[in-house]
């Protein structure tokens, strides 16, 4: 099956050759180590900076939800990105352990699941963030389907 052309790069990423060492059975375990600390620390802070910039009165962590729903334009978008890498974490979590489980080194299964990662890191992120929507839409359909493709070659292996 023809691959996205991300192998080589996925390969180099996650090789000896980019100073990580990762073994080829747990490309995997790796990008789910790097898309766990994207989505529960780094736009975690984006959230928190959206929410200090947006308020008056800064952020406040004794109810720190209570002031969301007044933000607008851009603190408002760094607020409701790191919401929406939340919302679809779940898919990427199952579509992740699925592939790490069945077929660990199959190539195309880790194309598929690295694509997610990159799709919603570098373009779905930026483009919330600096209110493209063509662009935000366009990467989310992308990582939804990366993984609705991988689950089903999963499901569908003999």
């Amino acid at each position: 099956m023809a691959g996205f052309g991300f192998n080589s790069s996925t390969t180099t990423l996650l090789s000896g050759n980019a100073g990580m060492g990762v073994a080829a059975d747990k490309k995997v375990v790796a990008l789910g180590l790097f898309y766990s600390v994207v989505t529960f620390v780094g736009t975690a802070a984006l959230s928190i900076t959206g929410q200090t910039i947006g308020r008056k009165e800064g952020y406040q962590n004794y109810e720190p939800r209570r002031g969301k729903a007044d933000l607008k334009g851009m603190a408002h978008r760094m607020v409701a990105a790191h919401q929406n890498v939340l919302e679809t974490f779940p898919l990427f979590a199952l579509t992740a352990a699925l592939v790490q489980f069945t077929a660990p080194t199959n190539d195309h299964l880790i194309e598929l699941v690295a694509l997610h990662v990159f799709s919603k890191t570098f373009l779905y992120l930026p483009a919330y963030v600096l209110g493209i929507d063509a662009a935000r839409s366009t990467s989310h359909f992308i990582s939804i389907g990366a993984c609705l493709r991988a689950l089903t070659l999963v499901a569908l292996s003999p």
